[in-house]
């Protein structure tokens, strides 16, 4: 290896790896929360829907 490497030609690599490693950091982070998340999200929508499906049980047998 060249040992004139010019600085600029190190940045040209360093500086893109970061970014990139704090790029995928942040998209790991996001799915991560999302996965925590969705369990949660998945139980409030059935809840919600076995409330509608009781209230047109209810409308119903009112009729």
């Amino acid at each position: 290896m060249n040992k004139n490497v010019p600085p600029y030609i190190l940045f040209l690599f360093i500086i893109p790896f970061f970014l990139l490693l704090g790029f995928l950091g942040w998209k790991l982070e996001r799915w991560i929360n999302w996965k925590w998340d969705y369990g949660q999200r998945v139980e409030q929508r059935i809840e919600q829907v076995e409330q509608r499906l009781d209230r047109l049980e209810n409308q119903n047998a009112k009729d």
